[in-house]
């Protein structure tokens, strides 16, 4: 069996306008969809950015992705995302079954951030938070964990979530969604992912 892929990126290598390698995309809008830009406030002094709009083809592009092979013991995925009064950012975890089933599933909206519906921590427009998710696999599947932590400090956690889908057991699909069908920004500064088998 395969090993299963650690992935990280501050994104400090890829050049402004150009899209990381390491990751895969589906722009709906053209290329410049999805796209690294300056920004000072950004570990690496850029940010990737998902520009949407109403003309894009489908709602849920343009849409960016990470192939994984993670199927035993516990995932932990780290990101961080500054969201606008119009965004709508939606992040998943997903196996590879021909028709794919979801395990943690979250979206950061002006509102919040939001799980099955239900608010459950603030997202400041604007401002960058950090959200951690951290979720066992295989047969130990079920819940996930989430900490998000917020530009001056405020830390909220909240524990056992429901995977979305209850069949769920492998992480092989690390999706961000710009599902916001206007005109829209939401920006990423790092992501993180990584396996501890037991």
């Amino acid at each position: 069996m395969a090993p299963p892929i650690a992935f990280s990126d501050e994104f400090g290598i890829t050049a402004v306008g150009a899209q990381p390698g390491n990751m895969r995309y589906i722009v709906g809008g053209g290329a410049a969809s999805i796209s690294m830009q300056t920004d000072a406030s950004a570990p690496a002094g850029k940010s990737l950015v998902f520009f949407d709009a109403a003309s894009t083809k489908n709602r849920w592009e343009p849409f960016a992705w990470a192939n994984l092979n993670h199927t035993k013991g516990s995932s932990t995925v780290e990101f961080t995302v500054r969201i606008d009064a119009n965004s709508n950012f939606l992040h998943e975890w997903r196996d590879d079954a021909n028709v794919y089933t979801t395990g943690p599933a979250l979206r950061v909206k002006p509102t919040g951030v939001e799980v099955a519906g239900k608010v459950v921590a603030p997202a400041t427009v604007g401002q960058w938070i950090r959200i951690k998710i951290t979720a066992p696999l295989d047969t130990a599947a079920g819940t996930w964990d989430l900490e998000v932590r917020q530009t001056d400090g405020r830390v909220t956690t909240v524990n056992n979530i429901p995977n979305k889908n209850s069949t769920w057991k492998r992480l092989n699909w690390l999706g961000f969604v710009s599902d916001s069908a206007v005109a829209s920004t939401a920006s990423m500064g790092m992501i993180r992912a990584t396996n501890t088998t037991p």
